[in-house]
C-alpha cells in the first residue's frame, strides 16, 4: 500500500520539525513512499526551514 492511500504526503511538510520530523520520513519509507514525491516534499521543506531561519537572522542584525 502505497504512503498516500494512507496518510497525504503533505504531512511530510513536518519534517523538518526537530523531533517528529526523523520518524515522519523513516514511516514514509516503510509504507513506500514514491520517492520523487518525498524528495520533492522533504526538499522544500527543509528548504524552508532554512529560508526562515536566514530572513529572521537578518532581521534581527540589521
Amino acid at each position: 500500500m502505497p504512503c498516500s492511500a494512507c496518510s497525504p504526503p503533505r504531512s511530510l511538510l513536518a519534517s523538518w520539525v526537530p523531533i517528529i520530523g526523523d520518524p515522519l520520513t523513516l514511516v514514509a519509507g516503510v509504507l513506500r513512499e514514491p520517492l520523487w514525491r518525498f524528495l520533492v516534499i522533504v526538499t522544500l521543506a527543509k528548504a524552508g526551514r532554512y529560508i526562515v531561519l536566514v530572513a529572521v537572522a537578518l532581521r534581527l542584525a540589521a
